[in-house]
């Protein structure tokens, strides 16, 4: 690599909160965080909004001033995000096919997913469109898990395309501790406290469950199983709609401490999940995040992302579908193999994290040469 270049990158993504998620809050920083580490060169960092239309004058700045685009990590796949307009696309990503076709220099997907809820309706005829386009000019084109890759095939399949540069990037909260600006933030302890951290995510309710109520009182009934074990829960809200699980909290006596990290720093989210034992929870970060600090994880599992991360690291005891008739019972078993030997859970993690730290190695080393030939 060219050690006196400095690289100009555009990042798109949900900057300075304006997502009010704190999943993307510290997501999008620590994915700079992770690219400042790997490179050999300074990169300068354009932050562009996601959810802002990309328009002809932007096309020019782009191919003038910029050595690659990143996009992601995150959920990008996905049509109906508050805030976004999917139309140009079919997703996140406000550009129009006709303009993505004009850019010049190489688009790094990074670590997106897809965040298609159960259920929901069809992405519209852009989005196939608009991948394939993209494809023609990503050299490093990567989504989080298997289930993100398998389920976005099926739109990008043509036949100039073979798939060879499509990857697995998991998702660069998972490796926190790893990145040489946070290495110092991981803490050793093993069931220090018992503190339970408790995330439910209130969005899309109808899609989550058939009965949702039910869904929410019975996350409620297993809570009071980490209780009845002397658990302290923590509840955390990643966005203001999840404070809704507090009045179910409160109608199963259920005592509890409030933490709402919605305008939260990425310090402060970081400082929260490193001050937890255990992390239960709905929405992908309140999982991704704590297993990126080697904190204890148990996902109550309402969408497909929460599984297709489980699977990918052999960790599905680590979860549950909410729906399901043995979903108390299998958070109570859990609970305690926590309790007679958390080390050996603990080991699991670790040797899952190591797993997806030489992975992200191994990507870096790819998109090194991409970044040596800029």
């Amino acid at each position: 690599m060219k050690e006196t270049k400095t690289l100009n990158f555009i990042h798109y993504g949900c900057h300075h909160k304006a997502n009010l998620n704190s999943g993307d809050t510290l997501l999008f920083q620590i994915v700079r965080d992770l690219f400042d580490s790997q490179a050999d060169q300074k990169i300068n960092w354009n932050l562009k909004q996601i959810w802002d239309e990309v328009t002809e004058r932007d096309i020019d700045e782009i191919n003038n001033q910029s050595d690659a685009i990143i996009i992601g990590g995150g959920g990008v796949f996905l049509k109906d995000q508050q805030g976004s307009d999917a139309n140009n696309s079919g997703w996140q990503w406000n550009c129009k096919v006709d303009l993505v076709a004009k850019i010049n220099v190489p688009i790094i997907m990074f670590a997106v997913g897809y965040n298609r809820f159960r259920g929901q309706e069809e992405f519209n005829q852009n989005f196939s469109k608009s991948l394939i386009e993209i494809s023609k000019k990503s050299p490093f084109f990567s989504l989080r898990n298997n289930g993100s890759i398998e389920a976005i095939k099926p739109y990008i399949k043509n036949d100039n395309i073979d798939y060879s540069n499509i990857f697995r990037q998991f998702c660069p909260t998972t490796i926190i501790n790893k990145i040489p600006q946070h290495a110092n933030k991981e803490k050793e302890k093993v069931l220090d406290k018992k503190i339970l951290s408790f995330n439910a995510a209130f969005d899309r309710t109808s899609m989550r469950s058939l009965n949702p109520k039910k869904m929410y009182n019975d996350t409620c009934l297993a809570i009071k199983e980490a209780v009845n074990r002397d658990w302290q829960i923590v509840a955390c809200s990643h966005k203001f709609m999840d404070k809704e699980i507090e009045s179910y909290l409160k109608k199963h006596n259920i005592n509890y401490e409030a933490r709402d990290l919605t305008e939260a720093s990425p310090q402060e989210i970081i400082d929260h999940y490193s001050s937890v034992d255990l992390s239960v929870g709905m929405r992908g970060h309140s999982q991704l995040i704590p297993f990126g600090l080697n904190k204890f994880i148990f996902s109550f599992i309402s969408h497909d992302k929460l599984s297709f991360f489980l699977e990918d690291l052999n960790l599905t005891d680590m979860g549950s579908e909410i729906d399901s008739p043995r979903f108390i019972n299998d958070f109570a078993t859990f609970l305690d193999k926590l309790d007679q030997d958390p080390s050996e859970i603990l080991d699991r993690l670790k040797q899952a994290q190591n797993y997806v730290w030489d992975e992200t190695l191994n990507n870096f080393k790819i998109i090194g040469g991409v970044i040596e030939h800029l």
